[in-house]
């Protein structure tokens, strides 16, 4: 029992003698390794002796990763009280927003993050899918548009201007963006499958049944229930 005591005050020493920049790197080597729990007990400790940015946005992730949508959002409105210059906690909170459906603080924070950072491709792929969801469909378009321009090798691009096309009825249109979306990710299930769908639409369906298939091949959860209804005779 001695030795039990004092290797848990040792422990604790250890703890309370750590830097918060020290505790922060420990917390992020936690959540790299997907070890959430682990990595808030950290934050929590970075916390307790100084509320950082950075301790409080890691934090926010690893909550994210534990569905705590709520203490995420939290997490990354502390951070941007510390630091509004910072554009990750925009960014990151409107993702959380977004998850929640709450599309006009998601669509406020992207805006915010890119106004800080305007070259980052990501922030107007994300940006794009809550004017999407909107139903702000050329809005949408121009951010993917742009966001082409800055990062042409990025598949979600094309895959998510495949589906504003699929909304526009241009079954062609959409058929060319979802083939681009494969061809720079071979293993994009979500893009087969829209592929499929989208020629079933237009009665291709041997390719509809081909792509399908691939889909269901990559783990698409849909793709099966499709191609029994549309790919028996195939």
């Amino acid at each position: 029992m001695r030795l039990l005591y004092f290797l848990l005050i040792v422990v604790l020493a250890t703890a309370c003698s750590e830097s918060t920049t020290e505790l922060n790197e420990k917390g992020k080597r936690f959540l790299d390794a997907g070890a959430y729990k682990e990595a808030v007990a950290i934050f929590n400790q970075s916390i307790a002796k100084e509320k950082t940015f950075d301790a409080f946005n890691m934090r926010a992730v690893a909550f994210i990763n534990l569905e705590a949508l709520e203490q995420a959002a939290s997490d990354f409105s502390e951070a941007i009280l510390l630091d509004s210059t910072n554009y990750k906690a925009f960014y990151n909170r409107g993702n959380v927003y977004r998850e929640q459906k709450k599309l006009e603080e998601a669509l406020a924070d992207y805006n915010k993050a890119i106004q800080l950072k305007p070259n980052l491709a990501d922030l107007y792929v994300n940006r794009s899918a809550v004017l999407f969801e909107m139903h702000q469909m050329q809005l949408a378009m121009a951010d993917l548009d742009f966001a082409a321009q800055l990062d042409a090798q990025n598949p979600v691009i094309y895959f998510n201007k495949g589906k504003i096309f699929v909304v526009l009825d241009s079954a062609q249109q959409a058929s060319e963006q979802f083939t681009a979306a494969i061809e720079l990710n071979s293993q994009y299930a979500d893009a087969y499958y829209w592929l499929g769908l989208t020629q079933v639409y237009v009665d291709n369906l041997e390719a509809a049944c081909q792509n399908l298939s691939q889909a269901l091949a990559l783990g698409h959860p849909d793709a099966q229930s499709t191609m029994d209804q549309y790919c028996k005779a195939q």
